[in-house]
């Protein structure tokens, strides 16, 4: 999308086609910025992976010079974790399009920081090797989409939530404290759910009102 557009992509109002994603996209009037989306059906992905080590902020979510391009994730970013010196920390209420936490990534969260939360608008995967650590009452990760799980959840405290029609998918994961949340929670053939007893935050494993839980 070079400079001389002046609408990147419109589309009609109504729309009542399914959303349009662009990703991998360039040039100057590339993103929301120039489009033309009164239905408000287009989403403009990004990738970034971490690369840790920003003078002062060394693990910090919300430091775009943490990611490579340099640029914090946002809800239309999909975000991987790789294996760096510095582990990437949740600092705040943030948000990502999905998450993919590779062989020797660790996902955190900052204890400095009060109520950390990552929104994941989709997907969340965690390799083989890969691993995700919640250890404070407060932090909290909540899912949107599939919950794939090969590596290694380290839960001793906080909230898991699931909020959208979820699947987990190869789970043997120990959550501490589970909430389903959204329209319903599929396991995928083979996976299980471990929930350990109740802690200070309540009881381990909740269902919400109206919500399912279905096995694979």
């Amino acid at each position: 999308f070079d400079a001389t557009c002046t609408k990147n992509c419109s589309i009609p109002n109504p729309w009542t086609g399914t959303a349009i994603n662009f990703s991998n996209f360039s040039g100057a009037n590339g993103g929301s910025g120039y489009e033309d989306d009164v239905p408000v059906k287009i989403n403009w992905i990004s990738n970034v992976t971490w690369v840790g080590g920003a003078a002062g902020n060394e693990v910090r979510w919300n430091t775009g010079n943490n990611w490579s391009p340099n640029s914090a994730p946002d809800v239309d970013t999909n975000a991987t974790i790789v294996d760096r010196t510095y582990d990437p920390e949740v600092d705040g209420g943030r948000l990502v399009r999905n998450v993919t936490i590779q062989n020797g990534g660790h996902l955190k969260w900052r204890d400095a920081t009060a109520g950390p939360t990552l929104t994941v608008g989709s997907d969340v995967t965690v390799d083989a090797g890969g691993q995700v650590t919640l250890d404070q009452d407060d932090e909290s990760l909540v899912v949107g989409g599939t919950w794939t799980d090969n590596g290694t959840l380290n839960q001793t405290t906080g909230t898991i939530t699931f909020n959208g029609t979820n699947s987990i998918v190869n789970s043997e994961a120990a959550f501490t404290r589970l909430i389903i949340d959204g329209t319903s929670v599929t396991l995928g053939d083979g996976a299980v759910v471990l929930c350990v007893p109740p802690n200070a935050l309540g009881h381990a494993f909740t269902i919400n009102a109206a919500r399912t839980f279905k096995g694979g």
